[in-house]
């Protein structure tokens, strides 16, 4: 009796062992591979960031594509999502630039529509198609988006996914070197570090409580310049107050100064330029950059 039990539960397991390899050929044969290349990107750039393309651009605002080789110099991470025409999300990954096939989204679907969402910089996704952010974006990371609607229509299919800068870019120019009593230098703003696709607006997790970005990520650079990336969505533009200050070996301040009126606009760089180690109380010079779509230069 006891080996015809053995027997009954061993016909049962290869049974069912069966069934489920039937049913995952059944979803194979009824899918379809669809590939995004990610391997370039539109910079409408023509000297930012310093890593260079190499391509010669004729005149401002002319799209520059970056090859795959410099992928990986702009973009340490990709994020995407995948929703399908009910909104039921389908793939939800993260790809890191230490990864083999970096800036290659391989997908198996059914035949129907979908909506894919890609993010290329330090951002993650999270939500539904309705209520949807972009968040974690780095203060000092560009961040690159596109949505891709498609069709699976019983065939393979490959499409390159071509990113576009989500955000505005914020520079400090200080026309002084560091006093030696300087330790370092901080500058505290509303810099907004997600996207909502809601409402269609960039924001800040951190509510009113900013956070005081260390001018030039390391102090003990005591650079002259340093730059903040502030994630916006096309057409956006706001008006920012920020607060430098310069701090002695005790925390103890000892220069400080607010900023007024700053310009921040989706895909320009705005470059304020002035005094800080002085009891001068003028504003910042404002400069928008051409080379992103437009300059905003400003002093203080």
């Amino acid at each position: 009796m006891k080996k015809i039990f053995n027997l009954g539960i061993t016909l049962a397991f290869l049974l069912a062992s069966c069934a489920k390899q039937e049913v995952q050929n059944e979803i194979l044969e009824n899918t379809h591979q669809v590939s995004f290349n990610v391997s370039t990107f539109e910079k409408d750039i023509s000297n930012f960031p310093k890593q260079s393309s190499g391509k010669t651009m004729s005149a401002p605002n002319t799209l520059a594509v970056v090859s795959g080789s410099d992928l990986k110099t702009h973009i340490k991470s990709i994020s995407y999502l995948v929703f399908n025409e009910k909104g039921v999300k389908v793939a939800d990954v993260i790809q890191k630039d230490t990864e083999k096939d970096f800036g290659k989204i391989n997908l198996q679907l059914r035949d129907g529509a979908y909506k894919l969402m890609v993010a290329g910089g330090t951002g993650t996704f999270s939500g539904t198609p309705s209520a949807l952010f972009l968040h974690n974006i780095s203060h000092l990371s560009e961040q690159f988006y596109k949505q891709v609607d498609f069709k699976v229509e019983s065939k393979d299919a490959n499409y390159d996914a071509t990113l576009n800068r989500m955000g505005a870019k914020l520079v400090i120019k200080l026309t002084q070197e560091w006093p030696s009593a300087v330790k370092n230098v901080t500058f505290k703003a509303n810099v907004s570090n997600r996207l909502n696709f809601a409402t269609l607006k960039g924001e800040n997790s951190f509510g009113t409580a900013y956070p005081a970005y260390i001018f030039g990520e390391v102090a003990a650079n005591r650079l002259q310049e340093s730059c903040w990336f502030s994630a916006m969505f096309p057409s956006e533009t706001t008006l920012q107050t920020g607060i430098l200050t310069a701090y002695g070996a005790n925390n103890e301040v000892l220069y400080q100064r607010t900023l007024e009126n700053i310009q921040l606009e989706h895909n320009k760089i705005t470059t304020m330029t002035g005094d800080l180690f002085t009891a001068k109380t003028s504003g910042f010079e404002i400069k928008i950059d051409a080379d992103w779509g437009g300059n905003i230069n400003q002093t203080f």
